[in-house]
């Protein structure tokens, strides 16, 4: 039997009871665990599958070695076509989080759209949103109410809390915009 989503031996599914869409049967065009970055090593980087809400895959997408993804009851996730993680990418939904086709995401990085807690009467959830053809960098954080516009960077250990301006290259550290109007390619 051929199936359109592989899961890595090293990939553990802990809840199952949402509901998942691939818009592609051919095999393989999903993949969770595999693919890893070199400094990681297989045997202690496992990567945890839990869905009560609901995923949509609009084609290909790659979630590599150690990547953990959680969507809650409420959750909705979208990934887009040729959506790539690299490893240990971390992408908890509680809410809605769209996930942009052909961007690609590094290592050690987390996308959440809840603290889990309210502050002060405030939401404790908020949509996170990357753009299509997206890079962002190594040790990165988008939490809630991020949204990242299409063909903009993500420099490494950036935190991005809000929406960015369109083509935006936004640094690490500081997490100041240094350019806008850029363009990228793998």
């Amino acid at each position: 039997m051929r199936l359109p989503v592989l899961v890595s031996r090293n990939c553990t599914l802990a809840n199952l009871h949402g509901k998942v869409t691939v818009s592609s049967s051919r095999t393989g065009c999903v993949r969770l665990g595999y693919s890893g970055v070199g400094i990681f090593d297989p045997r202690y980087d496992r990567g945890i599958w839990s869905c009560s809400g609901e995923v949509v895959f609009d084609g290909d997408a790659y979630f590599g070695q150690g990547s953990k993804v959680s969507v809650g009851g409420n959750g909705c996730l979208s990934v887009g076509d040729g959506f790539r993680n690299t490893a240990k990418g971390e992408f908890v939904c509680h809410e809605r989080m769209r996930l942009g086709a052909g961007s690609l995401v590094s290592w050690d990085t987390l996308f959440m759209d809840t603290d889990f807690h309210q502050i002060d009467g405030k939401s404790a959830s908020a949509p996170v949103s990357l753009g299509d053809n997206v890079w962002v960098g190594c040790r990165c954080m988008l939490l809630k109410g991020a949204a990242v516009p299409d063909c903009s960077v993500v420099a490494a250990g950036a935190t991005v809390t809000k929406a960015l301006e369109p083509r935006s290259a936004l640094f690490g550290g500081v997490n100041k915009v240094l350019r806008t109007g850029i363009k990228w390619n793998v």
